[in-house]
């Protein structure tokens, strides 16, 4: 009983995605052309900024790492 209902849950957990996306009424004609207006997508000022935070953060872990390797460098004397 227990393992039936754990697996209704789950089943449930991961179908429920898919009642939830909203439907839309009218399709995009093969034009290119939207019932709703413009179909194209902004590229501005928002990606462009999380992509420069995203390097920065990538120079800074690498500079991090780098830093740590150094630091566990063990020299032997002869």
């Amino acid at each position: 009983m227990k393992k039936s209902i754990r697996m209704f849950i789950v089943l449930f957990i991961i179908g429920l995605p898919k009642l939830l996306f909203a439907r839309r009424d009218d399709p995009i004609n093969f034009d290119g052309e939207s019932p709703y207006g413009v179909t194209d997508v902004p590229f501005d000022d928002g990606v462009g900024l999380l992509v420069a935070v995203g390097v920065v953060y990538g120079i800074l872990k690498i500079r991090a790492y780098k830093k740590a390797e150094k630091s566990k460098q063990v020299t032997f004397p002869n």
